[in-house]
């Protein structure tokens, strides 16, 4: 349902979505798989976001397009096991919901990122999507 504004669609569990919007009718999803951002959508509704066509929304595969969260490394710059982090290939955990604002976040006690990916160290990360005129 729709409430300030913003809605919540339960499908699969893996495949759940937070849409925020704005009074002048500008809308944004955000896909819990990777907190990724898919669609931002102008009052007008002139989509802002390009997502391939042949982008797969399946869970451990990364969403092609859109706005990633590339943590804790970009491409194999890194130690870790995955190109990119692991963040846009892990489920986040909704935190907040006020408005046309919504908050996700990521807690290295949720899963088991050391056996994943070859992340030895602790973190709690966040991102907050607020949608505007």
């Amino acid at each position: 349902g729709v409430v300030g504004g913003e809605e919540v669609l339960s499908m699969a569990s893996s495949e759940e979505k937070v849409y925020i919007g704005h009074p002048s009718g500008a809308r944004a999803c955000i896909e819990l798989h990777g907190a990724h951002l898919t669609s931002w959508k102008t009052a007008n509704g002139q989509e802002q976001v390009f997502v391939s066509k042949q982008a797969v929304f399946k869970p451990p595969k990364a969403i092609r397009g859109g706005v990633p969260i590339c943590f804790p490394q970009f491409s194999d710059f890194g130690n870790l096991k995955t190109s990119h982090g692991f963040a846009r290939n892990t489920r986040w955990k909704l935190f907040e919901r006020e408005g046309d604002t919504v908050v996700l976040k990521l807690n290295s006690s949720d899963d088991d990122f050391l056996d994943k990916y070859g992340c030895e160290d602790s973190f709690t990360i966040s991102v907050r999507y607020t949608i505007t005129n």
